[in-house]
């Protein structure tokens, strides 16, 4: 997207200098990325420790072993009622 911005040149260069980027666009893209992530970091450390979070793990996974055999158990089931209806297994 193409943009006009009054940006300080000074800062430009130095952002230019730290990115490395040899472009101004590229270079504030990645400036512009850099801020976003600091900010996304800077909320999650302000909720850290406020969210009440359960270690249910096992309990998931044995939910999901439950599942699976279920499923192997209906597959089986549907296999056997297919093998007695086919004319060709007797």
């Amino acid at each position: 997207m193409r943009t006009t911005l009054t940006i300080d040149p000074k800062l430009l260069e130095e952002v230019i200098a730290l990115t490395g980027e040899h472009s101004k666009s590229k270079a504030i893209s990645m400036a512009l990325q850099e801020y976003v992530r600091h900010k996304r970091v800077e909320e999650l450390r302000a909720i850290a420790g406020k969210l009440d979070l359960v270690d249910n793990l096992d309990e998931l996974e044995e939910l999901e072993l439950e599942e699976m055999r279920r499923d192997l158990e209906l597959a089986d089931a549907l296999e056997r009622q297919s093998d007695a209806n086919d004319p060709r297994a007797r």
